[in-house]
């Protein structure tokens, strides 16, 4: 994954979600990070793939819960943030993440875990010295180990190369999916692919559930416990590692730690312009975002106070950041990341829209859709009230509908003049969203009884 000159979501609890990050990106977000997620849940968690929705769910042994969802459409810009203080769970962690599907080709998939690297001095030998290196890769292929070209997904023949030999893994199986005869030029067909574009270290959250566990802003003060998590995540995951600060209370400091976090061979280091005691309402300090990028030769994720499409310019001009994140901005109308923009009402809808399809939780929904309201108006208003009142998924979707097509309708016509209106609203507005526009009215209606329960 590329981190520079990019868009990026930043990591909202109970808000980045699946149907907000693929929102976000609908807009134009490059890289849409996930919500964080503790090591300790996720060690209590086994992968699933949902057919019915298509997605693949992280779902909580015991209680059903979906922990992480995600899907194909964003598997090369969704990041998974982590919150931790342990190097090794750390990694017990990440690796059911990044855990990989292979289908053995015209049979059932199966799951794996990728164990071991090919030596990377191997890069470095001549295409024409293939013969060495078909020899060692068929000595270690006798423990069952089986080599994946990641690149193209199947890979024809050892006897040549499609693809550097960084994108060849070796992945141990519990029975081989690979024939090899004697001459090493037939290999049975193998796809594959990730869950996820890359893990992030979430070392910048202030809350005390995070702090307490000595996760998130506690990690700024334990230099050393922060080497030993990101050396481990880097040598044993081959997707990008990266993490997430906040300034220390010494410029100084601040960048001694980035420069450590940047030997650790991590990808990229977003920094929030604030320190740990900082509220939201306390400006952010870009100008010492500015020094840590500076003193970086690693991209530089610049977050704090971009609430205008304007900013993302006006911020990476001062800082001179790789990349810009933005978190409140993107909550209270996602369409940020336009230059035009969007209406909010029509954000709102959108997101309704992809809560329902991809059977998300009806708390987040709520939660998400409360803070969009209550940034622009109020709670205590109409659409307020019926989003608090709601209790599934078919009462948003009906909210929705008459807060922006019924009720402007309902305050410009009588009551007698109603039903011709009504008749125009549905040949004319539905008609349009439905078939031309595919932003959907009606068929989330039909949608809903066909909705799988919750899994």
């Amino acid at each position: 994954m590329d981190y520079r000159n990019k868009l990026v979501l930043a990591p909202m609890v109970r808000v980045g979600t699946l149907p907000f990050r693929l929102l976000a990106a609908q807009y134009g977000a490059d890289i849409t990070y996930g919500e964080e997620i503790i090591d300790h849940k996720l060690l209590k968690c086994e992968r699933r793939i949902n057919d019915v929705i298509g997605s693949t769910d992280i779902v909580e042994k015991g209680t059903e819960n979906v922990v992480f969802r995600t899907c194909g459409e964003e598997r090369n810009r969704v990041v998974f943030q982590m919150g931790t203080s342990d190097a090794v769970r750390a990694l017990t962690a990440a690796q059911l993440v990044k855990m990989l599907w292979l289908s053995k080709w015209g049979e059932q998939g199966r799951s794996f875990r990728v164990i071991e690297k090919i030596e990377r001095t191997l890069e470095k030998r001549k295409r024409e010295d293939s013969a060495s290196e078909i020899k060692m890769i068929r000595k270690t292929m006798s423990a069952g180990l089986v080599l994946l070209d990641l690149a193209h997904g199947l890979l024809s023949g050892l006897s040549f190369w499609p693809v550097p030999l960084r994108h060849i893994m070796i992945v141990k199986v519990s029975d081989p999916l690979m024939s090899i005869d004697s001459n090493c030029q037939r290999v049975q067909f193998v796809s594959l692919c990730k869950d996820v574009a890359a893990i992030d270290v979430n070392m910048g959250c202030p809350k005390a559930f995070s702090i307490s566990g000595g996760m998130g802003a506690a990690l700024l003060s334990k230099p050393e416990l922060i080497h030993d998590i990101l050396t481990m995540l880097k040598r044993n995951l081959w997707i990008p590692v990266t993490c997430k600060i906040r300034l220390l209370n010494s410029t100084h400091d601040s960048v001694e730690l980035a420069r450590r976090i940047e030997k650790t061979g991590v990808s990229a280091v977003a920094v929030h312009g604030r320190r740990v005691a900082d509220r939201p309402r306390d400006p952010a300090n870009w100008s010492e975002i500015a020094t840590v990028v500076d003193a970086l030769s690693i991209p530089v994720i610049a977050n704090g106070d971009v609430f205008e499409f304007e900013d993302f310019q006006h911020i990476r001009s001062v800082t001179g950041a790789s990349s810009v994140m933005i978190a409140r901005g993107a909550l209270w109308n996602a369409s940020i990341f336009h230059p035009e923009g969007t209406p909010v009402e029509d954000v709102k809808r959108e997101y309704v829209r992809k809560s329902i399809l991809w059977d998300h939780d009806i708390k987040s929904t709520k939660y998400t859709l409360k803070e969009m309201i209550m940034h622009y108006t109020s709670l205590e208003l109409p659409e307020g009230k019926a989003v608090t009142k709601s209790e599934s998924l078919a009462d948003i979707a009906y909210m929705i509908i008459r807060h922006i097509f019924v009720e402007p309708y309902l305050k410009r016509y009588d009551r007698e003049t109603m039903p011709r209106i009504l008749v125009h609203w549905v040949h004319q507005k539905v008609k349009v969203y439905l078939f031309v526009h595919a932003m959907l009215v009606l068929d989330v209606i039909f949608i809903l009884p066909f909705i799988p329960k919750r899994r």
